[in-house]
């Protein structure tokens, strides 16, 4: 269950600093039409939390259909 989380943190925070990158100008122009730094915040957080979530669950599913498959074998 540790690669699980592992896997799942590394994830979130990689794809979290490229989305940063990416998304700089449409930052700004959010900021620029009056959103709210925390709002701003709100929203990365949110996304972030979706994205950990989903890949935790798809590394779980990974994680569990490897160990049926090495019991099958045995």
């Amino acid at each position: 269950m540790a690669s699980v989380i592992a896997v799942a943190i590394v994830y979130v925070w990689s794809s979290g600093i490229v989305n940063l990158l990416a998304k700089r100008k449409e930052f700004a122009v959010l900021l620029s039409i009056g959103w709210r730094p925390s709002q701003l915040n709100r929203l990365l957080f949110i996304e972030s939390s979706i994205v950990g979530l989903v890949v935790a669950f798809i590394s779980w599913i990974m994680q569990m259909n490897d160990g049926y498959t090495v019991r099958k074998m045995v």
